[in-house]
């Protein structure tokens, strides 16, 4: 199994409250979100015919890893990622959507107030991670803290890891770019990722590829950020 199902593992113990849960990322404040969305009693609306939906995500990345930032490390090469038609996926209340590859797999796990999705590719060399939560009482004050304690929980330890500083953008999204080796394959991961802010709602990307074809496959991964929307006025459940 390949590193993907090692993230996907930890990542579904944050999102259903398992082990790691308590530490990823390890804020009081983000702790107490937490808390706040788990005990939420959500009211299911309809959605309106006409939503307001905020700007998507526009990545402007201003830091991009090369090859060169893991020279030498082993590796095997990687089978080549095709991104090819887009399919949008829809949260049951209609509260967000994304496009993603058609035939990559949706992996999800979802508990009261949080969403954390997954797709993988055919091969599970690379995945789009989507997290949406909950946080209607502005408890979650520093969003670069929160994306970068994440991805730190999580990879920080692997060999070769590299977190850029994170960059604000114009449309209030928080774009970070990282990268690390995967302690099973060996092979040079790249990851984007972003968060941002819509009314009571903190969202969360992350892609993550093989860090050889970053760069070819950087059109499509815009493609796929710039899709996203979220309508705040809208329940997650």
């Amino acid at each position: 199994m390949r590193f993907i199902g090692y993230f996907l593992v930890i990542c579904s113990l944050v999102a259903c409250g398992g082990a790691t849960a308590t530490t990823v990322p390890p804020t009081e404040q983000v702790a107490q979100a937490a808390t706040a969305t788990a005990t939420a009693e959500p009211v299911l609306l309809q959605p309106s015919a006409t939503p307001t939906v905020p700007a998507t995500f526009t990545p402007r990345p201003q830091l991009t890893p090369t090859t060169d930032d893991l020279a030498n490390v082993p590796g095997d090469s990687t089978s080549f990622i095709v991104i090819d038609e887009l399919q949008t996926y829809t949260n049951p209340t209609k509260a967000f959507s994304i496009d993603v590859p058609s035939d990559w797999q949706l992996r999800d796990s979802v508990d009261a107030g949080n969403n954390l999705l997954f797709w993988v590719d055919p091969l599970e060399q690379a995945f789009i991670q989507l997290l949406v939560v909950e946080d209607g009482e502005n408890l979650i004050t520093n969003e670069e803290e929160f994306l970068n304690d994440f991805i730190s929980q999580i990879v920080g330890e692997s060999a070769e890891f590299n977190l850029d500083q994170p960059v604000k953008q114009a449309d209030g999204t928080t774009y970070v770019s990282y990268s690390f080796v995967d302690p099973q394959s060996l092979l040079a991961m790249s990851g984007d990722g972003y968060v941002r802010r819509d009314g009571k709602y903190i969202s969360m990307i992350q892609i993550l590829v093989p860090l050889e074809q970053f760069e070819s496959l950087q059109p499509d991964l815009q493609r796929i950020v710039q899709s996203y929307k979220i309508d705040p006025s809208l329940p997650l459940q």
